[in-house]
């Protein structure tokens, strides 16, 4: 899937908490650091960190998830 399926104006929802969200997502893929995404299984971690990764400086390179529970 192209990157751009995962930009943050793709995100559903009109909340304060999901104004923050895209607000903290714009604000991470600033850094060149480690994250570190936690949360229940189905809330969407793998949506935001390719979210992360696509408007990040690094966006032209692969996004390469990992299931650390496997």
């Amino acid at each position: 899937m192209p990157e751009s399926d995962f930009a943050i104006d793709q995100f559903v929802g009109q909340s304060s908490w999901m104004d923050d969200l895209r607000r903290r997502i714009q604000q991470i893929a600033n850094y060149h650091y480690a994250v570190l995404i936690s949360g229940p299984s189905g809330t969407g971690k793998e949506l935001v960190a390719r979210a992360i990764h696509g408007h990040g400086a690094r966006s032209q390179r692969p996004f390469i998830p990992v299931n650390c529970a496997a």
